[in-house]
């Protein structure tokens, strides 16, 4: 196993060699560790750049970061959660739990965010949404290093929940306005 440095400059340069490294010998702690320096760092830039005011840093800080790392882990549950699923009907036998870690690694290019929000508020929110496609780049990775799949089936299986969800939301809000258009007649 190569060193927790070395690991973590691998996840921005050789993100498929860090995964596979990854898989083989879980870095548990250091995944969390990684996780946490990087929401910390997104969340201390966005508290900089659109906070106009420090009459509610504290609060912000303290309950509105526990509040974005337990958003952020269900999601990311969600996201994973329906990815397997879905590679489970391709014919998958890898873990979820690989790829929730994975995919919690994949954040590591959020520890950035703090340097960039020093510049302007502008190349603060040029370099988060470059860092955004960035960790979507890498979590497309993950799904296509776990499941030994190709580019293409990675992400096809990515894209897939997002696509469901948007056509899910507008099928819902329509059979729940017809329900209740049902009720009052």
């Amino acid at each position: 196993m190569k060193s927790k440095t070395d690991l973590l400059f691998m996840l921005f340069s050789q993100p498929r060699q860090a995964m596979k490294l990854i898989l083989d010998e879980p870095p548990l702690g250091f995944i969390l560790i990684i996780f946490l320096l990087a929401l910390a760092n997104w969340h201390i830039a966005a508290a900089v750049s659109y906070q106009p005011g420090f009459h509610a840093l504290a609060m912000y800080f303290t309950f509105g970061f526990f509040v974005k790392i337990v958003g952020i882990l269900i999601a990311l549950l969600v996201l994973v959660s329906l990815i397997h699923f879905l590679a489970d009907l391709m014919g998958s036998t890898a873990s979820a739990g690989g790829l929730y870690l994975l995919f919690m690694a994949s954040l590591a290019p959020f520890i950035l965010t703090s340097p960039a929000v020093l510049l302007s508020a502008t190349a603060y929110t040029i370099t988060f949404f470059f860092l955004l496609a960035w960790v979507l780049v890498i979590q497309v990775a993950a799904v296509q290093v776990l499941y030994r799949i190709s580019s293409g089936q990675a992400l096809f299986l990515y894209v897939l929940p997002y696509v469901l969800f948007i056509a899910l939301v507008p099928l819902y809000l329509v059979i729940n306005l017809v329900v209740t258009l049902v009720t009052l007649i």
